[in-house]
């Protein structure tokens, strides 16, 4: 996704139209000063890259129903497993593709 994200940066067609947006399926653990510090370390300061998560994780739910995602996560209460999905959402919100 860094890959992706700086070839739309150097893209000036591009780099005005397109946002990536990473979603975490882990609220307990993936806070926002968390995920700001994910993004960090992954150098994305001059990408238009948000790391997003719920708030509520009874949010999760609806969220993941919408987009078709399924998620199980370790019983021991470890790593979640899921299918990586990328989606391309265009600016009405209508989903145009799925990568997977």
């Amino acid at each position: 996704m860094r890959q992706v994200g700086r070839a739309i940066a150097a893209s000036p067609t591009l780099r005005n139209k397109v946002e990536l947006i990473s979603f975490s399926f882990d609220p307990e653990r993936d806070t926002p000063a968390r995920l700001a510090a994910y993004r960090a370390s992954l150098r994305a300061e001059n990408l238009d890259w948000s790391f997003v998560t719920v708030a509520d994780p009874s949010d999760l739910s609806a969220l993941l129903a919408a987009y078709g995602q399924s998620v199980l996560r370790d019983p021991a209460g470890g790593a979640y497993s899921h299918q990586l999905r990328v989606f391309l959402i265009d600016d009405e919100g209508t989903v145009r593709n799925e990568y997977s």
